[in-house]
């Protein structure tokens, strides 16, 4: 398959293959309802994009991010992801996408980043904070959907009054 090749280009030259082939894999496992693994997956493909300076694929991963809590009923999480890929997309140049993004998530856009010179900053807080909520109490089991956590709820009222 398409993904088998990806994985050997990947295996080969990680700088330029690894990070697509994790979104692959994120989605892979976002449309199989593996949640958690979709989540792990759209996470190490944003920082492997970062890694390697790859700003529209650590865009694309922040924005796919969004749209997955997005689909779980989190807006507080989405707009963390969606205002990173949107300053991803402003940073690449990519005029026409950004201005599709505030069209259709102009919600979530309300509050900008400072332009830091780098993304990640309001996601990679919430990254560091579900690590702290992963454990398996983290996840109605029944219906495979998140549960809301509290330090996660906080932390997100915290930076929209900011």
């Amino acid at each position: 398959t398409n993904q088998q090749q990806m994985k050997i280009w990947s295996e080969n030259c990680p700088e330029n293959f690894h990070h697509k082939y994790l979104l692959v894999e994120a989605e892979i496992s976002r449309i199989e309802s593996r949640n958690w693994e979709a989540v792990e997956f759209y996470r190490k493909a944003i920082k492997e994009a970062r890694k390697h300076e790859f700003i529209q694929y650590e865009a694309l991963g922040n924005e796919l991010l969004a749209k997955f809590w997005l689909a779980q009923g989190d807006e507080k999480i989405a707009q963390a992801y969606m205002t990173d890929a949107h300053y991803g997309y402003q940073l690449w140049g990519a005029t026409g996408k950004v201005q599709d993004l505030e069209q259709k998530y102009s919600q979530l856009l309300a509050t900008r980043p400072e332009k830091t010179g780098h993304l990640g900053d309001h996601a990679g807080r919430l990254d560091r904070m579900v690590d702290r909520t992963r454990p398996s109490d983290a996840r109605d089991h029944s219906s495979g959907r998140w549960l809301p956590r509290l330090d996660i709820a906080q932390e997100c009222s915290h930076r929209a009054h900011l």
